[in-house]
């Protein structure tokens, strides 16, 4: 839907068996990257605007990559995955093995346990091609935006995992009480929050966090901010 010619071996490997999978090696693979680089990062640039909004979705996602790692393969990498778009207050749930990135914008990023995180682009740090492609798992996800769970002045965003779950409490003055179970991080958002606890208070400005103990089964939450609690999860 680019119409750049150069992708045509690309495109032609996405029809294999494993098409994902030969698409994907044969970029990071490519010994001389940068003229096909060059040729499609132009070709997103003119298309910033076009009418299929997938289209400029993409286009703006691989130009985006591009002008914050030059030369970097990762920004043609892109156009095989799925731009997503988040509002605030939206979020997805990927699984291991799923190849992502920011591009622009805050967000809050819960990660399980893990001592295999790898690189696949867009960085200046070492990318180990064999192995990321040992790990990563090439099926197409469907839509990965899960809908929030908004109970009161308190907004859960559960994937249905046993690593981790996220709540959001809006106070607005009032005192929120927010039970739960485990060891819990809670952070806060623009405004800050006062987290009491266990018989102890913490004011907290924007960006900072405390640590509450699986001891503390009840936080409660006041002020005018904003509070990302996370926590374990429960698997479904």
């Amino acid at each position: 839907r680019l119409d750049v010619e150069a992708l045509r071996p690309v495109r032609d490997r996405l029809l294999e068996p494993d098409g994902l999978r030969a698409a994907f090696s044969a970029l990071l693979t490519d010994p001389e990257p940068a003229q096909l680089i060059d040729v499609v990062v132009e070709r997103c640039a003119e298309r910033l605007s076009d009418p299929d909004p997938e289209v400029a979705l993409a286009a703006r996602a691989t130009t985006t990559a591009a002008a914050d790692f030059p030369g970097d393969v990762g920004a043609v990498v892109a156009l095989l995955l799925n731009p997503v778009a988040l509002d605030p207050g939206e979020s997805i749930f990927l699984a291991a093995g799923n190849v992502h990135a920011y591009l622009r914008g805050i967000g809050i990023e819960i990660m399980a346990n893990s001592d295999n995180v790898l690189r696949c682009g867009l960085t200046p740090k070492h990318v180990d091609v064999d192995e990321l492609l040992e790990i990563t798992d090439f099926v197409p996800l469907e839509d990965p935006v899960f809908a929030p769970q908004v109970e009161g002045k308190i907004t859960t965003l559960a994937p249905g995992v046993a690593d981790f779950a996220l709540q959001v409490a809006t106070p607005e003055g009032a005192v929120v009480p927010i039970v739960g179970r485990g060891p819990r991080i809670v952070l806060a958002g623009p405004g800050g929050v006062e987290v009491r606890s266990g018989g102890s208070s913490l004011a907290l400005g924007a960006g900072q966090a405390v640590f509450v103990p699986a001891s503390c089964e009840v936080i409660e939450i006041s002020g005018h901010g904003r509070a990302f609690i996370a926590g374990v999860g429960r698997k479904t």
